[in-house]
């Protein structure tokens, strides 16, 4: 006992194998586990290793160095530098990223001819009342003759039943054809009387009159009466006879007013 005690003094203590315990630790051939459960307590401290985290698909996560991520910017930024760095990696990708150039609102220098333009041309139209618009093709021909970069949204209104007679234009397509020429929408139902005195207690006057229908008869003296409170001066009213054909009608009041002279002069 006492020979062996004098070897580990001198020798240090011999492995199973009866190679020292030095040459145990210094063996790179061995795996670590082996070589970190023969040290002893003397010897000094290695360097740390920390495994790398596993995530739940068992594959160990690395932490990615990012300059964009660690530069301070918000998440928002971040992703924007991101993608100017494709586009500058594929200079190709700018044609797919690059936003087409929309046409919808825009409007045309002058305005187009048509069959109502012998009747618009030359007139600052602004607002169009029609009191039968049928299937509202005739709104549309009329907004295509007036509309421009100059006029770009007249307001049409229209006093008809609508979805109150069968097959009659309904609001909502009333709606839709006039924003598809250009113009402002401004639906009034109900018959002709009360429709224009609704007009001229909420819209006030239009620059151009439209009397379709057996309803809007000129002759009729309170069809001349409200007729005539949507209407200014310059308004021009157009009217449909029995033939179909559009006449204008005459307003021998209203001619008499303006050749009268103004008090200022």
């Amino acid at each position: 006992m006492a020979l062996g005690k004098l070897w580990q003094v001198f020798f240090g203590k011999r492995s199973e194998s009866g190679a020292p315990a030095e040459a145990v630790r210094a063996d790179p051939t061995l795996p670590a586990p082996l070589n970190a459960s023969r040290t002893t307590a003397n010897d000094p401290p290695g360097p740390t290793t920390i495994p790398p985290a596993v995530g739940l698909s068992g594959v160990a996560k690395t932490e990615a160095t990012s300059p964009i991520k660690s530069s301070g910017l918000s998440r928002g930024k971040r992703l924007t530098a991101k993608r100017l760095a494709k586009v500058e990696a594929d200079p190709q990708r700018v044609l797919a990223v690059a936003p087409a150039a929309s046409t919808h609102d825009a409007r045309p220098a002058r305005p187009k001819k048509n069959a109502w333009t012998p009747w618009l041309a030359g007139r600052s139209v602004l607002s169009v009342l029609d009191t039968q618009p049928g299937d509202g093709t005739r709104a549309v021909e009329i907004l295509e003759a007036i509309v421009c970069v100059s006029n770009p949204m007249p307001k049409y209104a229209a006093i008809d039943s609508f979805e109150l007679a069968s097959g009659g234009l309904s609001v909502l397509k009333f709606h839709r054809l006039v924003r598809g020429a250009g113009g402002q929408a401004i639906p009034v139902p109900g018959g002709l009387l009360d429709g224009l005195r609704h007009l001229s207690q909420t819209h006030g006057t239009v620059d151009l009159v439209l009397l379709a229908g057996a309803e809007a008869d000129w002759e009729r003296a309170d069809v001349r009466r409200w007729v005539e409170r949507v209407a200014h001066p310059t308004t021009t009213i157009l009217r449909r006879t029995t033939e179909g054909r559009w006449v204008a009608v005459e307003r021998p009041n209203v001619v008499a007013t303006e050749r009268r002279p103004s008090k200022a002069a």
